[in-house]
């Protein structure tokens, strides 16, 4: 039986302009996971910094960033299709855009939704595995370890 997409964890392209409205499921902006993560890793970690000279100085919080890191897993064996056509789609989440649009070459700011949990960030690692194939040696399933980071949260 098929899960219905509002089950599903997204990814998606937070739009700077409105970045409390998240896109619609059929927009571009968004990938639909296949299977929902089995774990989400959240951590959160302070940067301190020393205000004063000598050795009673205080510390303070310069910056405070957060990390999610989860694994999703891609399979296109039903089809046959090359399963990248999917993961790209989360790789391009990497991609700063064009330099004369965006000149300090910042990548996306990126939404995570599953259920109630929320996560805005960007994406900071992408790491996929091809783990079968077809006989022809076309790449069916993918398992995709993504890390966002977000400061301040």
């Amino acid at each position: 039986m098929r899960m219905p997409d509002e089950h599903k964890a997204k990814l998606f392209k937070v739009d700077q302009a409105n970045p409390s409205q998240e896109p619609n499921g059929d927009s571009p902006d968004v990938v639909l996971v296949q299977f929902n993560p089995t774990t989400l890793g959240y951590s959160v970690q302070n940067t301190l910094e020393k205000k004063g000279r000598d050795a009673n100085a205080k510390q303070f919080v310069a910056q405070t960033t957060a990390k999610l890191e989860f694994d999703l897993v891609f399979d296109s064996t039903h089809d046959g299709g090359d399963v990248r056509r999917d993961t790209d789609k989360i790789k391009q989440f990497l991609n700063p855009g064009d330099k004369s649009t965006n000149k300090d070459q910042a990548p996306p700011l990126v939404g995570f939704r599953w259920g109630t949990f929320l996560f805005k960030g960007i994406v900071e690692s992408f790491k996929e595995t091809l783990e079968f194939f077809s006989a022809e040696g076309v790449p069916l399933r993918a398992t995709l370890k993504i890390g966002l980071a977000a400061q301040d949260p």
